[in-house]
């Protein structure tokens, strides 16, 4: 079970999640209007992208533990909510990997999709 302030927006079948709207006003993002940064990390299948998100905000997304094999762990997207450095908010969005074989050569269209988030 992922903490209060982390969701999967969007599931590894491309379903948004019907929770995120209730998300967002739980954690006070919809009354932001637009005022508040987002942070996107895009990159390789174990490349460290959650990690790095983790390190920088002080985040709980799921990540690899040190003895499991290289694997995806991110499936979909995935976002947090954490406190920028000004006191603001900083909406983290968490992308799968965009060289993951778990979608195909038919499905490889999400990766670019989840760029121009």
């Amino acid at each position: 079970e992922p903490p209060e302030n982390v969701i999967q927006a969007i599931d590894f079948d491309e379903t948004f999640n019907p929770d995120f709207p209730s998300f967002m006003k739980t954690q006070g993002i919809a009354s932001l209007a637009h005022d508040y940064d987002v942070v996107s990390v895009i990159g390789a299948q174990s490349s460290g992208k959650s990690t790095l998100l983790n390190a920088a905000f002080h985040a709980a997304l799921p990540v690899l533990g040190p003895a499991a094999p290289r694997a995806r762990t991110t499936a979909g997207v995935w976002l947090a909510v954490a406190a920028g450095a000004a006191g603001g908010s900083v909406l983290l969005l968490d992308v799968e990997g965009t060289d993951g074989k778990d979608r195909g050569e038919g499905k490889r269209g999400f990766a670019g999709a989840t760029a121009l988030l």
